[in-house]
């Protein structure tokens, strides 16, 4: 017997909610997988994904919280760099700038 298994996420991002959500929507739209993945936004990011089996499931949550985070990432290490008064790009490793 198979049950359905379903998980609800929000993600507020602050100002680069609607970027992020945009990524997520162009995975979504080229993703065809076991497990159903909606996304809508809503002021906040929300995703339902619903499988059938729980590995499902949860690789479908591992994809969008990987991707949200990947999103969120780049856009403020682009952030960084135009805030960057030297023009130099930061060090992702933590340090000052890359030489």
């Amino acid at each position: 017997m198979t049950s359905r298994f379903r998980a609800d996420i929000t993600i507020d991002a602050g100002p680069h909610t609607e970027a992020i959500f945009r990524s997520i929507q162009v995975d979504n739209a080229y993703y065809t997988g076991p497990d159903s993945v909606q996304v809508t936004l809503e002021g906040v990011i929300r995703v339902a994904v619903s499988a059938d089996r729980i590995s499902h499931l949860r690789a479908g949550v591992n994809s969008v919280l990987r991707l949200a985070k990947a999103s969120g990432e780049s856009l403020q290490s682009v952030g960084q760099y135009r805030q960057n008064s030297e023009g130099t790009m930061p060090d992702i490793a933590g340090n000052d700038k890359c030489e």
